[in-house]
């Protein structure tokens, strides 16, 4: 397996592969580039698991409800709305769907 990761485990931001890239190859970070600090984006859909939010034009990613807040919720409806604009932090990135894996707790150090 390439670079002794499992077939469907999360790669961080900075290591996924081109789609033009060879799949024997192996992910490599680009040189001088970093993982984005913060996204701003917008609620597309509310689900029981969490919410999913677009961070670019084509481009949604995935809020689990653990990752909304620092105090425990039952439902993501307790915390966030559809429309609703938040702030995340990519913390992954889903490599057989290449969607991002966000955190709304992460991005606001002083939220509840």
């Amino acid at each position: 397996m390439c670079c002794s990761r499992r077939r469907g485990e999360k790669l961080p931001i900075w290591a996924t592969v081109p789609r033009e890239a060879d799949s024997s190859s192996c992910p490599r970070p680009t040189e001088g580039t970093r993982p984005p600090k913060t996204l701003r984006g917008q609620v597309t859909k509310v689900v029981l698991f969490g919410v999913f939010v677009q961070v670019a034009e084509g481009s949604e990613g995935l809020v689990l409800l653990r990752e909304l807040t620092r105090v425990s919720v039952e439902t993501p409806a307790a915390v966030l709305q559809l429309g609703d604009e938040v702030m995340a932090v990519v913390t992954e990135i889903y490599r057989q769907r290449r969607r991002p894996a966000l955190s709304r707790r992460e991005a606001s150090p002083d939220l509840r």
